[in-house]
């Protein structure tokens, strides 16, 4: 299967990517998870605890699609859809399925650890953070041991 690069209005690549899942079709929109204190956390300490969890776009204005070359003329009818990517031929720029699989793969771990930091820890959790910490250290400072002897 590949996938096409469809044009989103400013901010509107959820509501194309559900229009499109409507379809039957399946759609990605690529984000970065961010945990962020809400404003009232700063001043209250009792809420200081409070997460609010954001997704920004990491290419904004532009969703994947996994849709037939053939049915991309049909998805001009969806509100917020600007267009499709063409390239200098003006074919639908296509992408395959190995390389969207590999991308949100990697966005998807990295979404994952940051939650992960986020959450709050107990000591215990902060101090198998800190012996993880340590150790990755360590393993640095080794290799580049390793390096400068082999210079």
């Amino acid at each position: 299967m590949t996938w096409v690069i469809l044009r989103t209005d400013f901010r509107k690549e959820p509501y194309v990517v559900s229009q499109i899942g409507n379809m039957g079709f399946q759609c990605w929109h690529p984000v970065q998870v961010i945990a962020a204190r809400p404003a009232i956390a700063r001043r209250v300490t009792a809420k200081a605890q409070l997460r609010a969890y954001r997704e920004i776009a990491i290419l904004p204005r532009r969703v994947f699609a996994s849709v037939p070359v053939a049915v991309v003329d049909d998805l001009h009818g969806i509100r917020h859809l600007v267009g499709v990517e063409f390239d200098g031929d003006m074919r639908p720029v296509v992408i395959p399925d190995g390389q969207i699989a590999a991308f949100r793969a990697v966005i998807d771990a990295e979404n994952r650890a940051a939650l992960a930091l986020s959450q709050s820890a107990s000591k215990r959790q902060k101090a198998k953070w800190r012996d993880l910490k340590e150790a990755l250290s360590e393993m640095v400072d080794q290799a580049k041991a390793q390096l400068e002897q082999a210079a």
